[in-house]
């Protein structure tokens, strides 16, 4: 169970920083994107 917003972006940052696209195609469409919602989620992240 997430305790809370902060707890559940934290645990989103984890989880999509370590996802892998396996095809080059995938990696050249999708990874601008996926750093783009990491920095966008990490900074709605507070320190406890």
């Amino acid at each position: 169970m997430i305790g809370t917003l902060n707890d559940w972006n934290k645990l989103q940052v984890k989880f999509i920083s370590g996802h892998n696209y396996f095809t080059n195609t995938a990696r050249s469409l999708r990874e601008v994107n996926k750093q783009k919602q990491i920095e966008r989620i990490s900074a709605l992240i507070t320190e406890d």
